[in-house]
């Protein structure tokens, strides 16, 4: 009789604590090297940490070459942030390679873009961060500039080397996604890029550029949540409206 009591009162804690939980945040990670299977995975603790402090619960996604695990990816988080990187291979957007094109490794470019796909068509939440707006673009069908410096006259520091440091300030656009996240239409950013999103995918909506005019955050019309953003807000969470970048992405996985 006593167990017999306990056991509805445990399934309805345990229940309510599974609708409370944390939502669960898939990173990609980097690969070292160029080939596909001679590699190591790497990330920055500041992508881990940023999803933490916002509340997240980060899971590591190691770029797996069974087609499957896509697809259980996809399936298992409930929000998905992808990472800054290298370049990617300008064969993707119909262009030839520049000699300043520094190439990601093809493993990780490769899982990255089919992630990519499974995320969009489950329309669950996306965040992009420098390399992984890019992709994000480029997967909707934009282009990249491949080399600021030579293909442009810009004089805005866009790869100064330190992301610990403010480098420039990007104007947010008003009445967008961005905006609301931030608090604000100027916002100081970090920058640590070459390349920059230059034709635009479908259905991506600008939200802010530098002083140049250099796309550096946009969002992605009919999805619950998908923006990416150029610069590295994972190291500038002390600032209310950098952590708020991943507090949204956090609020949007979150179950409802």
């Amino acid at each position: 009789m006593y167990i017999s009591k306990i056991l509805p009162v445990a399934l309805i804690l345990a229940t309510s604590a599974l609708a409370q939980a944390a939502p669960l945040i898939g990173i990609n990670v980097d690969a070292s090297g160029d080939s596909v299977t001679d590699t190591r995975f790497v990330l920055s603790s500041s992508y881990v940490d940023a999803i933490t402090s916002a509340g997240g619960i980060p899971l590591l996604l190691p770029p797996a070459l069974n087609p499957d695990a896509v697809a259980r990816y996809a399936e298992l988080c409930d929000g998905f942030l992808f990472t800054g990187g290298r370049d990617i291979n300008p064969s993707r957007y119909g262009n030839e390679m520049s000699t300043y094109t520094k190439l990601v490794n093809p493993r990780r470019e490769n899982f990255d873009f089919a992630l990519i796909d499974a995320v969009l068509a489950a329309k669950k939440p996306i965040l992009g961060i420098c390399l992984g707006s890019q992709e994000l673009n480029v997967a909707l069908g934009g282009s990249m500039i491949q080399d600021l410096p030579t293909e442009t006259s810009s004089t805005v520091a866009h790869k100064p080397g330190n992301v610990e440091n403010y480098a420039h300030f990007v104007e947010v656009t008003t009445g967008t996604k961005l905006q609301d996240i931030t608090g604000t239409t100027t916002l100081q950013v970090n920058s640590s890029h070459h390349q920059a999103c230059d034709r635009l995918g479908s259905g991506v909506l600008v939200m802010a550029r530098a002083p140049d005019g250099i796309v550096e955050s946009f969002q992605v019309e009919n999805q619950p949540f998908a923006m990416g953003v150029q610069w590295h807000p994972e190291h500038l969470t002390t600032a209310p409206e950098h952590l708020a970048v991943y507090e949204a992405l956090v609020k949007a996985a979150e179950k409802k």
